[in-house]
């Protein structure tokens, strides 16, 4: 299957696409990670000429188009001149090394681009055109990184940001089980050392949501809970917000309202009492399902009008997590 080649979003209003094509035909993309060239067999293109050094040069992209980068002794011509360091290439650049002779063909879109949502990675933007759009290491995702798994990230659209079905990432520096997450603005996805960052390509669009969401301390809170969740009523500084938690998500803000001894409404509660009070003593819970579960209803509470990441707070460096209480806050749980 020919991989889909990922998108970057340079100064000009098109996207913009990259292929080199080889002599045989074949056509790769240049994707977020890159595109390798030499005589190691872990090379996207692999020269087993002596003349090539092991990692011989590599073709990635810029902020403003993209540029082949000489890694090793060996010599490499661009349209017949040798090139001794990075060099900006475009459409129909002959590149030649001992053994390989490729060509680079750059496609634009002539339709505006007008994506709200791109990704950062390595000083290079890459837009989301299309959705599903998926990131990782095999050949059919829409932006390939060296060393993730297959599909790692599949990105929707949601209600207020983007939708992420992910499989055993680090987001925003917190370990994640694999399942379903809402993303906002800076939110980072990391795998292997490799960090994205989730970008508006027009960062004002994102100003009026952010300025409307509604911040703590929490003066007062309440509890109903039903069949399958509960009603969490928060009275905050400048209004009350309400908002329905499914199942688990209610028993963490529960569980962090009441933690009981010798913890305090308020205070920090380490991830091990937490995730018992929440599963249970035995149920094997531990601190990526306790952090799968604070971001899904940070998302809830970003939905409703109130500034999860400031309410349900994360203890610097981790291992415990607290609601931001006003000192005195009313608490009712039913």
């Amino acid at each position: 299957m020919v991989p889909e080649p990922y998108v970057t979003l340079p100064s000009g209003a098109r996207l913009v696409t990259a292929w080199l094509v080889l002599q045989s035909g074949t056509r790769l993309a240049i994707s977020a990670a890159g595109v390798r060239l030499g005589r190691h067999p872990e090379n996207d293109i692999f020269v087993s000429r002596e003349e090539v050094s092991r990692y011989h040069g590599i073709f990635r992209a810029t902020e403003t188009g993209f540029e082949y980068v000489p890694l090793g002794r060996g010599a490499t011509k661009i349209n017949g001149q040798v090139i001794r360091g990075p060099t900006e290439i475009g459409d129909g650049d002959r590149v030649e090394v001992p053994g390989c002779d490729l060509r680079v063909e750059v496609e634009a879109e002539e339709k505006p681009a007008r994506i709200p949502w791109v990704l950062h990675y390595r000083g290079a933007m890459h837009g989301l055109s299309r959705f599903p759009f998926h990131v990782g290491g095999g050949p059919a995702d829409h932006l390939i990184l060296e060393g993730w798994p297959p599909a790692a990230v599949q990105l929707h659209p949601g209600p207020n940001g983007l939708k992420a079905q992910i499989a055993g990432l680090t987001v925003n520096g917190e370990p994640m089980e694999a399942g379903t997450l809402e993303l906002e603005e800076w939110d980072e996805l990391q795998y292997g050392g490799q960090v994205l960052v989730l970008r508006r390509s027009d960062p004002g669009a994102a100003e009026p949501t952010k300025a409307a969401l509604s911040s703590g301390p929490v003066l007062a809170a309440r509890i109903r809970f039903r069949s399958r969740g509960g009603e969490v009523a928060l009275e905050l500084p400048d209004r009350e917000a309400v908002v329905e938690l499914l199942n688990y998500r209610a028993d963490l803000i529960a569980a962090l309202l009441r933690p009981g001894a010798p913890y305090g409404p308020g205070d920090y509660v380490p991830d091990e009492a937490l995730a018992a009070k929440i599963w249970g003593p035995a149920s094997g819970k531990g601190r990526t399902d306790l952090n799968s579960l604070i971001h899904r209803v940070r998302a809830d509470f970003n939905a409703a009008g109130i500034a999860g990441h400031t309410i349900l707070q994360r203890e610097p460096g981790g291992g415990g997590t607290r609601i931001l209480l006003a000192e005195g806050a009313k608490i009712h749980i039913e």
